[in-house]
């Protein structure tokens, strides 16, 4: 495991950051990419793209393998280009519009219904 300050370091120079995840929640680690201005990448999994309280312009979100790979690749031949534009929206997005219960109030409707 790499001491936090490193991981800073490093996170603060990468051109992007690729979340884990494949619903629609940001972990920490992308949180902090999204305030120190690194882009953030992610695959979500179609049926929680309704969840999602960012958009595909503040984020590169695919769908697929296929089409994850395919706007990766385009980010990167116009990183020029793309870096300062989703490294601007992402920043953004955390700080001014991040918000649980843009999330929590879809999840419990969501659980609600389930459980009825």
């Amino acid at each position: 495991m790499q001491p936090r300050q490193e991981f800073l370091k490093l996170l603060s120079t990468a051109n992007l950051f690729v979340e884990g995840n494949i619903d629609e929640e940001l972990r920490f680690s992308s949180i902090e990419s999204g305030i120190i201005g690194t882009p953030v990448a992610k695959i979500t999994y179609p049926k929680y793209l309704t969840r999602q309280d960012y958009s595909d312009n503040e984020i590169i979100v695919g769908t697929s393998i296929i089409d994850f790979a395919e706007k990766i690749t385009k980010y990167v031949n116009s990183i020029e280009e793309w870096q300062p534009i989703y490294s601007e929206k992402i920043r953004r997005f955390i700080l001014e519009k991040r918000n649980w219960d843009n999330v929590k109030i879809p999840l419990i409707k969501a659980l609600k219904e389930e459980s009825t």
